[in-house]
């Protein structure tokens, strides 16, 4: 069984805005981009494609004296990262070679080498090259992602779709049947990453019969998920996390539950939070009678 691999992302969605705002058109989320890029750096393990990515764009900020220079720096290490991964043998292979292979085009290896042994190319060749490398890179590790991504969405949403209608309608119970292989087939990381965020946001827990069922399968694959779909309801301030937090959530849970916890969360879902901890802690704790208040207060009608 191989390792989970380690990124320097908080989660997909961190990744997916990271990836528009570097290929967005406006110079604000485009700087904002790179500079997510670059607290990444800081965390390590950032894919070369990324790296490459944020320094290529980091350009446009600076002043045209250094602009030319930095560009020749980039070009030079987007090239060199994206043939070093076909040096595979003990013999080095001509660059050419490996441009084909990878799908990069010649012209900028010639670039390059003019870069390194020769003398500077052009600012207008530069561009050029700093141009075709952004489309490379969008073409061959950050679209094919998105795609990916989107993909795993949607097959989670039809298993939400096929759940609910599997469960809505009149069929006896013992012919009610989820897709197990879909799960069988996702990994730890894309579960809680991808699967668990899709199943928060449809209307799975509007049905319970329905979420218990996805969920009790869910966790047969992955034994975490009880306690990940119930983080991701804290985190969202779901409109039936309260209900669902005793179900799913025990007390040893209560400190990973308090970390999503929103700045300012829903108070059903904070006081479903504080009636998890112990008797001998609850009493006294401080903003439980005023949370069991607020929340058993009748609401104002506008008459």
């Amino acid at each position: 069984m191989s390792l989970p691999r380690v990124v320097p992302w908080r989660d997909w969605a961190e990744w997916q805005l990271v990836y528009a705002g570097l290929y967005a058109q406006q110079p604000e989320p485009r700087m904002r981009a790179v500079a997510r890029c670059r607290t990444w750096r800081l965390r390590g393990n950032v894919p070369h494609a990324v790296e490459a990515t944020a320094a290529l764009i980091a350009i446009d900020d600076l002043d045209p004296q250094t602009a030319s220079l930095a560009r020749a720096a980039a070009v030079t290490r987007a090239v060199n990262g994206a043939l070093d991964v076909g040096q595979t043998g003990r013999d080095a292979k001509p660059l050419n070679a490996l441009a084909e292979q990878a799908g990069l085009p010649t012209w900028l290896v010639d670039v390059r080498h003019g870069i390194t042994h020769q003398k500077l190319p052009a600012d207008g060749v530069l561009r050029a090259a700093c141009d075709e490398l952004l489309r490379f890179f969008d073409a061959t590790y950050w679209r094919p992602q998105a795609e990916h991504l989107q993909g795993l969405r949607s097959a989670s949403a039809k298993l939400v779709d096929d759940v609910l209608r599997a469960f809505s309608s009149s069929k006896k119970k013992r012919k009610r049947k989820i897709n197990r292989e879909f799960l069988a087939t996702c990994a730890p990381c894309t579960l809680a990453n991808v699967v668990v965020p899709v199943l928060v946001e449809t209307d799975l827990f509007s049905s319970d019969t329905a979420a218990e069922a996805l969920v009790k399968e869910l966790s047969a694959a992955w034994p975490a998920a009880r306690l990940a779909i119930c983080a991701a309801l804290v985190a969202r301030s779901h409109k039936r996390a309260s209900k669902w937090i005793p179900r799913l959530a025990s007390q040893r849970d209560v400190g990973v539950l308090r970390s999503v916890l929103p700045a300012r969360p829903n108070a059903q879902v904070a006081l479903a939070l504080a009636r998890l901890l112990p008797a001998r802690n609850r009493r006294p704790c401080p903003g439980l009678d005023e949370l069991e208040r607020l929340v058993k207060r009748p609401k104002k009608t506008v008459s």
